[in-house]
């Protein structure tokens, strides 16, 4: 459980080289003053899939930046500004 951090929950930053693959399996973010899940890259693509998690309560649920690809399944997003 990732809980009321000051910024972001989980944050992803990829940087110009190989391309990233990231899987957020059965996790909570809730309750963070920034997004529960922020991704960001530059130069190649971040791809990452979230399946069975709950993101909750954040400022943002999900932010998905310039080159990021993100599927989400079977997973909740509710109740963020």
């Amino acid at each position: 459980m990732i809980h009321g951090f000051y910024s972001h929950g989980i944050a992803i930053s990829a940087s110009s080289g190989t391309a990233t693959q990231i899987f957020i399996d059965d996790t909570i973010s809730s309750d963070n003053q920034g997004s529960g899940l922020n991704i960001n890259a530059s130069g190649n693509y971040v791809y990452v899939q979230v399946t069975g998690s709950h993101i909750n309560n954040n400022l943002d649920g999900i932010l998905s930046g310039n080159h990021s690809r993100t599927t989400v399944v079977t997973s909740e997003a509710a109740g963020n500004s």
